[in-house]
């Protein structure tokens, strides 16, 4: 071996490991190459890890963002040869371009190339931290950069399109899922972590007459900014047409606690994904509907002067000025304040769209 050439052993973990491998470091001017022969079982101690302190679900979004690098660490042996450094990571971005297909069979977009060496990267610096690698080297991996997407605003002709899209045993949750999301301007996170026990209907559960009001709230726990749900989360209505379709799918699926839609991020970027491409719309992203609905609202309230305005953050979670908070003696510990200015100042692309209840299982009057 080259005098100039210096091997570590990694701390074995009988746990996950059952052989020892080598990091190969080169001088510092050089590249350094990991004999990296077990990274898919320090990637599933990574999971295990991670999974006694963040949900099921981001678990899965996690394993979702592997499933790429995986994939090609899997096919690709002969190329890699069980061994990590920069040039082989670039190899893995080329490849990842050309050859890699999603479940939609469409190549990986930019956000996707971005999600994995950003997780990579968070894995090899975990795996450090835990003495599974003497040396930091997760910086061998470069964060993909992502330009961000051309901004879709779907028509209100578009979203009814795309209400009716869904088929299959499904098509009642994914339609109410959509609705949900058009009617509170949600985040898709939030959505994932939306609790059934947070809804509040203003008639009962029981209730599917298309002649009732179906309108209602829910307390969104997990939110942007407070992604453990300690805090005071946000409360967020919804129309009667939303709070149907919601009905119609608690009902049919007989849940009462838990998950509202029962899916994580992926799984709700799934559902809008397959809905545009059966409407022939560009890729959606489940923001788009929340994209909808600021707009729409700020449409109906250009008249309507500063409390419509608040209103709107109040509903989606877009920060108020503390200035402009104190001056509207807003206390976000009110919730029965805040409820009646939303429920007061609500209003959702959903009014300008006719619902076929036929396909779903609700009581049309004769």
């Amino acid at each position: 071996m080259d005098a100039n050439i210096e091997e570590i052993a990694v701390r074995v973990v009988p746990e996950f490991i059952s052989m020892s491998h080598v990091i190969t470091i080169s001088p510092p001017s050089a590249e350094r190459v990991v004999d990296a022969t077990h990274l898919p079982v320090i990637i599933d101690a990574f999971f295990d890890d991670k999974g006694r302190t963040v949900s099921e679900r981001t678990i899965e979004d996690y394993r979702n963002d592997m499933r790429p690098f995986l994939q090609w660490w899997r096919e690709c042996e002969t190329i890699h040869g069980g061994r990590l450094s920069a040039e082989a990571l670039e190899n893995f971005l080329r490849w990842c371009k050309s050859d890699y297909r999603n479940s939609f069979g469409q190549p990986p977009s930019s956000y996707t190339l971005r999600r994995v060496t950003k997780r990579l990267r968070q894995i090899l610096m975990w795996a450090h931290n835990q003495g599974y690698v003497p040396v930091a080297i997760h910086e061998m991996v470069t964060l993909y950069h992502d330009p961000g997407r051309e901004k879709y605003y779907p028509s209100i002709s578009e979203l009814a399109r795309l209400l009716h899209a869904p088929r299959g045993i499904y098509r009642v949750r994914d339609a109410a899922l959509m609705a949900f999301a058009i009617s509170t301007g949600a985040r898709r996170m939030e959505i994932a972590h939306a609790r059934i026990e947070n809804l509040t209907f203003a008639t009962p559960l029981e209730d599917l007459s298309c002649s009732s009001d179906h309108s209602g709230h829910i307390l969104l726990r997990v939110v942007k900014g407070d992604r453990s749900g300690e805090g005071l989360g946000r409360l967020s209505v919804f129309d009667w047409k939303a709070g149907l379709l919601v009905k119609a799918w608690l009902r049919s699926s007989g849940e009462e606690a838990g998950s509202l839609f029962g899916l994580g991020i992926a799984g709700i970027q799934k559902i809008v994904r397959d809905a545009s491409m059966l409407c022939e719309l560009p890729d959606l992203h489940p923001h788009a509907f929340r994209s909808a609905l600021i707009d729409y609202w700020v449409d109906k309230h250009m008249d309507s002067g500063a409390m419509a305005d608040i209103a709107l953050k109040l509903q989606v979670g877009h920060a108020i000025d503390k200035s402009v908070a104190t001056n509207h003696y807003i206390d976000y510990r009110n919730r029965r304040k805040i409820l009646r200015w939303l429920q007061h100042y609500h209003t959702s692309p959903l009014e300008e769209i006719d619902i076929d209840w036929i396909r779903y299982p609700v009581h049309i009057e004769p």
